[in-house]
């Protein structure tokens, strides 16, 4: 597959793989850095793709690779974790207040209705 051809493809497909692992890690910075790690192994395994599936399809299956490596390898997220992190809040009132400030901010209200919205379809 020429590189014309490939960038092609990846753009027309594009929208879909940023949408897959930006639900699976929750966070832009994460979903940016795993979509070129998953574009990089496509470029790599170029050769592989067989045109009787959708590129879209095996690219997405890329990245659904990249994002299910990057969760098992963090293991930041303890069980029951928000409810420990909602009673230190109420122990510490100074830490609640700048937990309420962050939470307030404009840039993180998208990304916690997103969580939310995509808890729900669990």
């Amino acid at each position: 597959m020429e590189k014309h051809e490939f960038n092609k493809l990846t753009s027309d497909a594009l929208p879909m793989l940023r949408g897959v692992i930006r639900k699976m890690v929750g966070n832009k910075e994460q979903t940016d850095e795993l979509t070129q790690e998953a574009l990089l192994k496509a470029w790599e395994a170029r050769e592989t793709f067989k045109s009787h599936s959708k590129f879209s399809t095996w690219l997405c299956s890329i990245g659904v690779r990249c994002g299910l490596d990057y969760l098992k390898r963090q293991k930041l997220w303890r069980s029951r974790a928000q409810v420990i992190y909602a009673a230190q809040c109420l122990k510490d009132p100074e830490l609640g207040m700048e937990v309420g400030k962050l939470f307030s901010e404009p840039n993180l209200n998208y990304d916690v209705k997103e969580h939310i919205a995509y808890c729900f379809t669990c």
